[in-house]
This record gives structure tokens, sequence and C-alpha cells, in this order.
């Protein structure tokens, strides 16, 4: 693991502890399994780098990190159960701009509260993205390519995972 990544480990389990409320003096956070639930399907981007967070926070605090993937309605399915649940840092959202942005906007009325229903502990990552086009496309930056799809309505095609989606968009 980079050390950048180590440093983000540590800083996201700090916060995590310091998250969750006062401790009895019987009890120290965590002294129990804590959830990481994630609004995508196993196999994602987001489910990937959550279960990697998941291990290492949890050799970090002693405890498991169960990875609970609960995908659905833009994220909000996974978002409005732990938006539902005890505000005591044992479950956590592998929460995205999808979940925090996209969704609330997209789908009114909206489920989720991201100011309302959720505190934030630790950004994780970040993800770039690309236009990208085939040589042969007559563009060569955005407004040449906006400016050829408005030339020729109807030739062009595209294609989304989804409504609100930010990841597969392909001009063909």
């Amino acid at each position: 693991m980079t050390s950048l990544a180590s440093r983000l480990v540590r800083l996201f389990a700090i916060a995590v502890a310091l998250a969750a409320p006062s401790a009895h003096a019987q009890n120290v956070y965590p002294d129990r399994p804590i959830k990481l639930v994630v609004p995508y399907p196993p196999g994602a981007l987001t489910d990937l780098l959550a279960r990697a967070l998941g291990e290492r926070l949890g050799a970090a605090l002693k405890q498991p990190v169960v990875v609970d993937n609960k995908p659905g309605a833009g994220t909000l399915v996974g978002a409005e159960f732990v938006a539902k649940q005890p505000p005591d840092g044992y479950t956590l959202l592998m929460a995205t701009s999808t979940t925090l942005g996209i969704s609330p906007a997209l789908y009114k009325p909206s489920r989720v509260s991201p100011v309302k229903d959720f505190a934030p502990v630790s950004p994780v990552g970040t993800v770039n993205f690309f236009l990208i086009a085939n040589p042969s496309f007559p563009a060569k930056n955005v407004r040449e390519m906006i400016d050829a799809i408005r030339r020729s309505p109807g030739k062009y095609n595209y294609e989304q995972v989804g409504s609100g989606s930010k990841t597969k968009l392909h001009i063909a």
C-alpha cells in the first residue's frame, strides 16, 4: 500500500473513531463489527475500494468491517438504509457524488437529504473521467463535439450505465 493510501486509512480510522458517540466507561468504540454500506453492486469500483478500505480499517480498529452492498435507485437504496440507522458510527456509507448530489437532485422527492442525513467522515479517493472519441470523429474538443452533434441531429447516439450515471458515456 502506498504511503498516501496508508495515511488515508489511518486518517479514516481516526475520523470514524471521533465520529462515534462518547464511550461509556465499559465500552470503547468500536466494540462490535462495523457495517460499511456500498450503494453499488459487488465488483463495482466503489465496492472494490470499500473492500480494500474495510480490510485495513478493520485491522486498525481491531473489529471486523463488513461490506454490505445495497444497490438500486441511483445509489439511494443504500443511502436510505444508512440514513435510517442510529448515528452511532457502526453503519457507514461509502458515498459518491452520485449518492450525495446527482441522485437526490434527479429523483424528486428524494428519500434522503445529503446534508441532514449524513455527517462527512473522510474523503477516501478520487476518480478521473475522460472524454474520448475515435480519431475519425469530426471533433477535437468538447465545443467541436457539441457543434458536430447539433449539425447532424439523429446521426450520433450515446450510451450510459443509467439515469444520472457519470460513467461509460459513449457517443457514436
